[in-house]
């Protein structure tokens, strides 16, 4: 920034104080033009969540349930033994919710390491209403 652009700079900074907020036709304060109407910020919404989901299925192993609770989903050991028999009883369980890109991300984390154990477990998401 060369000095003149500073000095004109330091004139705007102290010119709300002399002429009531307003320097030229350009609020300094707000930087908004006069007559242009002030909206409130918007209401942000909390990003969709998602339930990732694990289905039962008669050939993957608990073990490898309960190893992809505890190593992907950061469950205990009592949280991943209760979720693997709740899958085994009635067909499927909330592994947890995430936001989307999360929960893509665990899914497939997921899918690829029973892939890789040669297990068909099934897992999915679906979006939290």
């Amino acid at each position: 920034m060369n000095k003149r652009s500073l000095k004109h700079a330091k004139i705007q900074a102290v010119a709300p104080l002399r002429d009531n907020g307003k320097h030229g036709d350009v609020d300094t304060i707000t930087r908004k033009r006069p007559g242009q109407t002030h909206h409130p910020e918007r209401m942000t919404q909390d990003p969709k969540q998602y339930k990732v989901l694990i289905h039962n299925d008669d050939y993957t192993p608990d073990i490898l349930v309960i190893d992809i609770l505890i190593d992907i989903f950061g469950k205990d050991r009592s949280e991943a033994l209760h979720a693997t028999l709740t899958v085994h009883y009635t067909g499927m369980v909330v592994a947890g919710i995430y936001s989307r890109d999360i929960a893509e991300t665990k899914v497939e984390e997921a899918t690829k390491y029973a892939r890789g154990q040669d297990a068909p477990l099934m897992i999915t998401m679906e979006e939290v209403r």
